[in-house]
């Protein structure tokens, strides 16, 4: 694995998409195992709610069970833990060393405190941006992206991180974009396509309560197998703009 990703030279758009593929192969069901530690909790929480509403006359709309989750902010933090730990254990697939993803997840909670202070800051840019308009949000969103790993691998506090993630994104913004892009089209379209497949499985007409936690059921099972897989081109692309910004020196 270090042999072919972990060397330091600057990738190509279509490297660094090869060089995800690569990592999700190899850490596949490590990779799994991170996003279920999360995707598996949250969903039975989801499915509860959404019993509770269902049975207390309630309108049956996943986006009122999400509204009234009282652990909301709580997932929230527990996603981009999530999504740290998928960083570090892509971090020990390009070094070549032992997938350990107990270790990935014990580094990001030491790292907690700075996280949950750069999930409030980027929450409250992207968020007042997108309420402007949709596209300022996507480019504080690209912007702020590097930051998680800045955070959470490189010991960075929140402001030096967001300075040093706008640095690293700067004259890159294109590039940034299409690799989340077309990572997350990719999940994006499978999830899609057997969501709606189990949704008419489960006959909603029929049985909409049974249908909704069919989708929550699947949608889990979807994150746990695919959901890291943007995070790895992210990551991917992190240190590729390290090497193209001279933080790294290239072989």
């Amino acid at each position: 694995m270090s042999a072919t990703i972990g060397t330091n030279r600057a990738m190509g758009f279509g490297d660094v998409l090869d060089a995800a593929f690569q990592v999700y192969r190899s850490a596949f069901w490590q990779l799994a195992l991170i996003q279920a530690a999360v995707a598996v909790p949250v969903a039975l929480v989801q499915s509860l709610a959404l019993h509770d509403t269902v049975t207390s006359g309630a309108a049956l709309s996943l986006a009122v069970v999400e509204r009234n989750l009282p652990w909301s902010l709580l997932t929230g933090l527990l996603g981009l833990a999530q999504a740290a730990a998928v960083g570090a254990l892509a971090q020990q697939a390009v070094a070549g060393e032992p997938l350990h993803p107990g270790a990935a997840y014990s580094g990001v909670l030491r790292r907690l405190p700075s996280l949950a202070g750069f999930g409030i800051v980027g929450g409250i840019v992207v968020g007042l941006l997108s309420m402007v308009f949709v596209i300022p949000g996507l480019v504080a969103f690209v912007y702020l992206a590097p930051a998680l790993f800045l955070v959470t691998l490189g010991g960075e506090g929140v402001f030096r991180a967001v300075g040093h993630s706008l640095r690293l994104v700067q004259g890159y913004f294109w590039r940034v974009l299409g690799v989340l892009l077309m990572a997350g089209l990719l999940v994006f379209i499978i999830n899609l396509f057997v969501s709606l497949v189990a949704t008419v499985v489960s006959n909603p007409l029929q049985n909409p309560l049974g249908a909704a936690v069919s989708v929550i059921a699947v949608t889990t099972m979807l994150s746990a197998l695919l959901g890291s897989f943007p995070i790895v081109a992210l990551y991917l692309q992190y240190v590729d703009l390290r090497v193209r910004k001279g933080e790294v020196v290239a072989d």
